[in-house]
Order: structure tokens, then sequence, then C-alpha cells
């Protein structure tokens, strides 16, 4: 019979990532997730530009994911003597953006490979200057930023080759410090989305609604 066995959480070292680009930031207050809405917590999505693509946004940069794996596979030697020996099952530490049900939107998709870090305290939240920005307009999905996080172990070891436990490597969220801005995602407001109006509707509408009171017979009648 399969044994399972609790375990105090491993962690390994503080890493600084690349740059990413923001997704589902939940940075200036912590929420619930949909699967468990009383825990609160603080947390953003980092989509790792990792290879070249058609879709790829302007300001995306082709990074190196190799130290963060690194400090993954480093957590996964303290708790199995080996990154070969770890479960069989357990989850997926890097996501790929064509691998999701996310792939169709903003930012997913060929070349992304993701992670989620998150945080019962709030994480410092620097622009890049190291000045704390504190205007929740400043950091979206969509912008571009870099983050200070820690690789832990979470879940039950199960012994069992067939467990579907739920176990794996997790990031607790340290801080983040914005690199730049970007489109933001879900479609922002943009002058460049319209074309000069001659007259402003205004002066239109009321010089319009003017001529029609006097030219109508039967005036407020309803009719």
């Amino acid at each position: 019979m399969a044994t399972q066995q609790k375990n105090p959480k491993t962690q390994g070292s503080k890493i600084v990532t690349p740059v990413f680009r923001v997704s589902f930031p939940s940075v200036f207050k912590a929420v619930g997730s949909k699967f468990n809405p009383d825990r609160l917590m603080f947390s953003v999505q980092m989509l790792f530009r990792t290879a070249k693509s058609a879709n790829q946004a302007p300001g995306d940069v082709v990074v190196d994911l190799k130290p963060v794996k690194d400090a993954a596979a480093q957590v996964l030697v303290q708790m199995f003597g080996s990154v070969d020996k770890r479960p069989p099952k357990m989850r997926r530490v890097f996501r790929l953006g064509t691998e999701t049900k996310k792939k169709d939107m903003d930012g997913f998709g060929e070349g992304v490979e993701f992670i989620t870090a998150s945080s019962k305290r709030k994480p410092g939240l620097y622009d890049h200057n190291k000045q704390e920005i504190i205007d929740p307009n400043e950091f979206y999905g969509g912008c571009y930023a870099r983050a200070s996080i820690v690789p832990y172990w979470y879940g039950e070891v199960d012994m069992d080759p067939d467990s579907n436990a739920n176990m794996g490597i997790g990031w607790r969220l340290v801080g983040i410090q914005k690199a730049g801005d970007g489109d933001p995602f879900g479609g922002g407001s943009s002058p460049d989305d319209f074309e000069t109006i001659a007259e402003p509707v205004g002066a239109v509408a009321a010089a319009g609604a003017a001529a029609a009171k006097s030219a109508d017979p039967l005036g407020d009648s309803g009719l």
C-alpha cells in the first residue's frame, strides 16, 4: 500500500527573474481564487518570451529562463536527491502558452512560458528608479516587469507512481520592479482609435433639435 508523508515546506534561494509581461496582476489588493475564494493572496502571472513568434508584441524580448529553472531544480534535489527522482505526476513547473485554455488570450500563445507567483504578504512594487509605485494605473496587465521570487515545494509526497496528488513547485512572490509600459491587455483606449471630428456632436444635435421643434406643428402633443 502506498504511503504518504507530510513535508515541511522546502524552499530554495530567492532569485530575480528575467523581464516578463505582466498578466492578471493582484498586487494592490489580495484576492481569492475561483477554487478557493476565502484564501486571499497577492499574485501575478509572468509571461516569459522564450522564443520569437509571429504574434509577439513589439516590446517582447527573448529571455533565458535557465537561472529560474535551475532554482526550481535545486528544490527537487533537496526533496528527492535528484531531479530524475521527482514524482512522475507532479505538476508542470513552467507551463507553455500553447498548452492552456488561455492560449488565445492576450500575451499567451507560441514562444511563451509562464508561471504564477503569489504571497499572503503584499509584495514590494517599484518603478525602474526603485521608487514605490502606489498608483494602480501604473501597474497593469500588459506592462513589463521583473520580480524577486522564492521557489518552494508544496503538497504531499506519495510514493505511488500513479498518484494524482496535488504537488509540485510553487513560487512565493517577494517584490516586483516595473521595467516598462506595453499595450494594456483587454484593449486600452488610445486617441489613435478615432478620427478628428470637425464639428462637435453637441452643437450639431442642438441645432438640429431647435430646427425640428420650430418645424413641428404638433409641438409637444406626443403624437
